[in-house]
């Protein structure tokens, strides 16, 4: 039986693998940095109560907001992944 990928080379495989994990991990970035952003913003608004409503000292607010972050990463680094990869393959259909 013959091997139907004979007539590729492991070269080919190896820059379509680069070329996809380079786009990948680029729109993932994206979508991580926006979704993080995003969320960051709505705990900054509801943490700014404390600071204008209860007098609560900035650096004890900002302090909470910095304990926020893992929290917040939690939830974005795995909804990052799904518009890294739809942007990823919409942009390979548009280049094909």
């Amino acid at each position: 039986m013959k091997n139907p990928l004979r007539g590729l080379s492991r070269g080919f495989l190896a820059i379509y693998d680069r070329y996809f994990y380079k786009e990948l991990i680029q729109n993932y970035l994206f979508g991580l940095l926006f979704l993080t952003v995003l969320l960051m913003f709505n705990q900054l608004f509801i943490l700014s109560k404390l600071f204008f409503e209860f007098n609560v000292p900035f650096d004890q607010v900002l302090a909470l907001l910095m304990n926020q972050i893992p929290f917040v990463l939690s939830f974005s680094i795995p909804f990052a992944v799904l518009p890294g990869y739809l942007l990823t393959m919409g942009r390979f259909s548009t280049d094909s």
